[in-house]
């Protein structure tokens, strides 16, 4: 495990530290982590979004996928 540091403003302690207050975790560094995990879940789900969203418009590929990746490169 790795640790950063990252300057954040009062408004922003404020509100970890309700999180802490209210049972959401038990330090700031757990809050933190949470919150980029459920921040990583959303946006996994947002691309499955927009992949469906493509799908429903006809932007499909189809293929070869080592082809495929060929031409993204």
């Amino acid at each position: 495990m790795t640790s950063i540091t990252v300057p954040i403003s009062f408004k922003q302690e404020g509100y970890i530290k309700s999180l802490i207050k209210y049972g959401f975790a038990r330090t700031k560094a757990s809050v933190l982590r949470r919150i980029l995990d459920k921040f990583s879940e959303d946006e996994a789900i947002n691309a499955v979004y927009e992949s469906q969203k493509e799908a429903r418009k006809g932007n499909l590929l189809s293929g070869d996928l080592r082809e495929l990746v060929k031409t993204i490169k």
